[in-house]
């Protein structure tokens, strides 16, 4: 006996069934309906309802709450300075405006896998936000990550081409890949600031078309010229904020006098000037979307993250026939690929990422991971630091290419020893009464009679069954 077809499919497109549990209807009618209808991020808890306290700065913002939240920062860091405040004074500062806000996103992302009414949904989102990651590598991006990954999940019933132009054009990513105050050589503001190329570069690369599309670095830096002028602000009460534009409210703003005038050409195409409202960047991104190559490059990465780390051509050849044929519809995209996993998917193993195994571990047995937030004194603390501990920081790739989805990236003793001291950790509040349901779940998951439930069969100890499952290797790959 093998892994049972709808465990398969609710550990492959989700994040795995509880103990006891199983699939209401078929494999992909329980998939299917859940990529229809975007389900609200919020902080589950494991019976499906919102969690009834949080700190205030933990609560999901927008980008424009976002943005005032950055001046915010930036003006109490300043008066710090002012008064010559000590460390402590900084430390509160940190935890309420970069700390706290980025535990808040990870805990809501976390939480809406482990208990949220979507788990299919939360896993293509989980890869959209990967594809266009945000860094928070610094903290002013730790302010704005979670209004950057709503962003993304908001378009997820839409298309590829709102998605591509929401989550290129906007704060979080102008910020992360130093666009902010990219300007023209021509610009006004060409004489004091120079062209950035780099969120440029990174829209052909590793968001749209991919080198495959045989772009030249003409073609980025006339890109990163189209982009010139997009930036944000976090409003005109911070005037002594890094990102301050006379007169413009908080969050995404053209600001023309940094913006190169006159026409563009990329890929051989001409793009009309629009010197005062910025849309030529907007033309290219419709472009980008439609293009052959992009929907061969998402329909490869789609197929590593879910089929296999190097899945039959004639997958990924499906899925990107269903980008084209829909024009990038997400629904129908995502449809696809469940349909390749469901069919060619029993055929490939999968090794699990840390975050997708913690939050197949928890949802499994029915645990909670701590609601412990970050602190002046412990500023570090909690699931964010759990994350960072497992070797995948929550919105933090150490590049713009996002976090790897093959097992040779994950697959070492050190991050089995990381795993194994979190499995301790999760089991540890393990009640003897789940011991027949945690025996029948190691048999659904590697075969009755298999050495792996033999020896679970033997232990007697629940704690104990659940470390070896969780760190076995049925468990750790699907």
């Amino acid at each position: 006996m093998t892994e049972d077809t709808n465990l398969f499919a609710a550990r492959r497109l989700g994040f795995g069934l509880r103990l006891g549990e199983d699939l209401p209807v078929s494999p992909r009618d329980w998939a299917m309906e859940q990529i229809r209808a975007i389900p609200k991020l919020d902080f589950y808890d494991v019976g499906g309802q919102p969690l009834a306290s949080l700190p205030a700065d933990a609560a999901l913002t927008d980008y424009a709450q976002s943005c005032l939240r950055f001046g915010e920062e930036n003006s109490a860091e300043e008066d710090i300075l002012k008064t010559h405040g000590d460390d402590e004074d900084f430390w509160k500062v940190f935890a309420k405006y970069w700390e706290i806000p980025h535990w808040g996103v990870a805990m809501a992302a976390t939480l809406s896998a482990i208990n949220g009414p979507g788990p299919v949904f939360e896993r293509f989102w989980q890869f959209w936000c990967n594809h266009f990651t945000a860094s928070t590598s610094t903290g002013h991006g730790k302010t704005l990550i979670g209004a950057h990954v709503q962003t993304i999940r908001a378009a997820m019933t839409g298309s590829f081409e709102t998605m591509l132009q929401d989550a290129v054009v906007n704060p979080a990513t102008i910020y992360y890949l130093d666009a902010v105050y990219s300007a023209g050589p021509h610009s006004r503001a060409g004489k004091t600031f120079s062209l950035n190329e780099n969120l440029g570069r990174e829209l052909l690369e590793l968001y749209s078309v991919s080198p495959a599309a045989g772009y030249t670095q003409a073609d980025v830096v006339e890109t990163a010229l189209m982009l010139t002028g997009w930036a944000f602000t976090s409003g005109p009460k911070h005037k002594s904020s890094a990102v301050y534009f006379p007169g413009a409210q908080p969050g995404r703003v053209f600001f023309k006098d940094y913006h190169e005038p006159g026409k563009r050409v990329v890929m051989g195409k001409t793009y009309a000037a629009d010197d005062k409202k910025g849309g030529q960047i907007f033309a290219l991104i419709k472009d980008l979307a439609s293009h052959p190559s992009t929907a061969k490059f998402i329909a490869t990465k789609l197929a590593i993250a879910f089929i296999a780390d190097q899945p039959p051509q004639e997958s990924v050849d499906r899925i990107a026939a269903a980008f084209t044929a829909s024009n990038g519809d997400l629904v129908t995209i995502h449809s696809a690929v469940i349909d390749e996993v469901l069919s060619v998917g029993p055929n490939f193993t999968k090794f699990t990422k840390p975050s997708a195994w913690l939050q197949q571990a928890h949802r499994t047995l029915g645990t909670m991971p701590t609601i412990q937030p970050p602190s002046a004194q412990h500023l570090s603390n909690g699931l964010s630091a759990l994350y960072k501990d497992l070797g995948e920081v929550f919105g933090g790739p150490p590049q713009p290419n996002g976090w790897p989805d093959t097992e040779a990236d994950w697959l070492s003793q050190a991050n089995l020893d990381r795993r194994m001291r979190h499995a301790n950790a999760i089991s540890s509040s393990l009640k003897p009464t789940v011991a027949d349901d945690l025996t029948k779940y190691v048999e659904r998951l590697a075969g009755a009679g298999s050495p792996l439930a033999v020896a679970c069969a033997n232990s007697g100890v629940v704690h104990d069954i659940a470390v070896m499952m969780l760190v076995s290797p049925q468990f750790l790959r699907t």
